[in-house]
């Protein structure tokens, strides 16, 4: 599924700092601006990109950037889908809309195998 929703976001340098000082980091969160995860959503949906990942107690810890076109914007912790599609799981946050997706990256096992 290729990216069509258009919108981009960053965090704040105070954001990435504070995600960067988290234990534990499998994927750097970064100031450069975030595509949309979403292929495509309705205007009532909020933006998400995945900026960071993490590992706690053995477990996979996902934080998002989720933002709003009124600008109303949020850093979360959150599950992602975990659904697999094609043999490899979908990069999405839970319940995101519309389809699942696993091609908007590096997947998961991609990051833990490159920084290994």
């Amino acid at each position: 599924m290729s990216r069509v929703c258009p919108a981009t976001s960053a965090l704040a340098p105070q954001e990435a700092e504070r995600l960067a000082a988290l234990p534990g980091i499998v994927m750097d969160a970064d100031t450069e601006p975030y595509h949309c995860d979403y292929a495509q959503h309705g205007p009532d949906v909020r933006h998400t990109a995945c900026v960071l990942e993490q590992e706690v107690d053995g477990r996979s810890v996902l934080w998002w950037l989720v933002w709003g076109n009124e600008g109303q914007r949020d850093v979360v912790a959150a599950p992602g889908c975990r659904k697999i599609v094609r043999n490899e799981t979908c990069l999405l946050i839970k319940g995101h809309p519309g389809d699942c997706d696993q091609e908007i990256g590096f997947t998961r096992e991609e990051l833990r195998g490159g920084l290994r």
